[in-house]
């Protein structure tokens, strides 16, 4: 309830410095949309901006998602990040960009609008991963690996794919990867592909153990059980070698540094 409570009073304050009011967030999407909406807060989650759920009228399902830029996120990023500071627009493009590339191979959410202060995409209906009952994770950690390596072979990077990022669909099997905020650089020569496609499974399997998701003993032994056989299975092409999925799921060690 503390969390809960801290989260909303942080939210409405970010809320005062937001780029673009969100009532001008609101028209642009209606005139997009063809029909009038309404926001509401969304609290879930953490990041770089603010989010709300937009629905359309009479609607009790939202159909997008809004993440905006505030002002006094932006401050402290600076604060943080130093020479590193990407600006908010030219996050957001990279995000938009890498959406549409994963909506292409469907694996993302479609964007409706991309503006210097705010962009809209699709909502996507399911549960992350990482909120999944935890006996029901194991069964989905092959097929979203495998959705990695989908991913690579298309030369997609997703620059944050852990398991809160990963939507495991409810109208049927499939995932959607969402909230790729680190802003990697552009690779149309694919020139970064073998690191990034490490980078990628590694990423998502430190994500996955025990120390990260609170998993029974049992549950994370199938789940550890899951990817270890899985990249045993595919021989010299295999991106991670066993030994090193275990220990990144043990949590014995830490991810690569992130290429780009």
């Amino acid at each position: 309830m503390e969390m809960s409570l801290f989260r909303k009073a942080g939210f409405r304050l970010a809320e005062l410095f937001l780029a673009t009011p969100a009532s001008e967030i609101q028209q642009a999407v209606a005139l997009k949309a063809g029909s009038p909406v309404r926001l509401e807060r969304y609290f879930t989650g953490s990041g770089w901006g603010i989010k709300y759920l937009v629905y359309p009228a009479g609607a009790e399902s939202p159909a997008w998602v809004v993440k905006a830029s505030s002002g006094l996120i932006e401050f402290r990023l600076k604060l943080v990040e130093k020479k590193k500071y990407v600006p908010p627009a030219e996050r957001f493009r990279r995000e938009c960009r890498l959406l549409a590339a994963l909506e292409k191979i469907g694996l993302g959410p479609s964007v409706l609008l991309c503006e210097d202060g705010y962009f809209v995409r699709g909502f996507i209906d399911g549960t992350c991963l990482a909120d999944l009952p935890p006996l029901e994770i194991a069964g989905h950690v092959e097929p979203v690996l495998r959705s990695i390596e989908k991913m690579a072979a298309e030369n997609v990077f997703h620059t944050d794919p852990n398991a809160a990022n990963v939507i495991v669909r409810r109208d049927g099997p499939g995932y959607c990867f969402i909230d790729s905020e680190l802003p990697g650089r552009e690779d149309p020569e694919g020139r970064l592909a073998v690191a990034r496609r490490i980078y990628c499974h590694e990423r998502l399997l430190h994500s996955l153990g025990p120390d990260k998701l609170k998993l029974p003993v049992h549950v994370a032994s199938k789940v550890m059980s899951v990817a270890v056989n899985l990249f045993d299975r595919m021989g010299e092409d295999c991106p991670v070698p066993p030994a090193r999925v275990a220990s990144l799921m043990s949590g014995s060690a830490s991810p690569l540094i992130f290429p780009g």
